[in-house]
């Protein structure tokens, strides 16, 4: 777990600082939206087609599972603080470099307290191992990118890049990287993103 300080609240900083009515009005306002968007996202069950969100089952004890996206997750809530209202993973990966960080909301102090969580080895190898699986030999190969919330309910939201390079600054070793990635998750040429150096 990281060792950041205590969390801080934009809006309590705002509010504090705010001395005209017409401010602190705005102020309570942003965090009535805040706050009713994170009602609503937590009571999401299905997906945009219909379809049931993953969903981890959070109270009692952890139930036995093949499906690796749930085993990211349960990696992620070993990590995460009391009183967390949602956590999102992001992931950055190419060959067998996977790069992970979690932004959690935590329910005290106000809408907009976060805590950051950064190199967790466990939720790093479930996320290699769910990369792996969603390989698509057909030519789509498989993601570079992803983001992963998890809600308080346990429900699962995803979003998988396949197009968009994986790591923002790009030196020799992120080159090898994405050379090799071709050569673990293959895709024909034409379906290369134009930013590949294996193109």
């Amino acid at each position: 777990m990281s060792d950041d300080p205590a969390p801080v609240d934009p809006l309590d900083a705002l509010e504090a600082e705010a001395t005209d009515p017409l401010d602190i009005e705005m102020v309570q306002l942003m965090r009535k939206v805040v706050l009713r968007e994170n009602r609503r996202r937590a009571q999401e069950t299905t997906d945009e087609h219909g379809s049931p969100l993953p969903r981890l089952t959070l109270d009692g004890p952890r139930p036995p599972t093949d499906d690796p996206l749930l085993r990211v997750g349960y990696a992620m809530v070993e990590h995460l603080p009391p009183r967390w209202e949602y956590a999102i993973l992001q992931i950055a990966a190419a060959a067998d470099d996977v790069r992970i960080g979690i932004t959690v909301k935590h329910e005290t102090g106000g809408p907009l307290t976060f805590r950051h969580l950064l190199y967790l080895p466990d939720v790093a190898a479930a996320s290699a191992e769910l990369r792996r699986s969603m390989y698509e030999a057909d030519g789509r190969g498989t993601w570079y990118g992803a983001g992963i919330t998890l809600q308080q309910s346990g429900a699962m939201t995803t979003h998988y890049d396949y197009d968009n390079p994986p790591f923002g600054y790009w030196g020799p070793n992120e080159v090898t990287l994405a050379r090799r990635d071709q050569e673990l998750y293959p895709r024909p040429p034409e379906r290369l993103p134009d930013w590949h150096p294996a193109r």
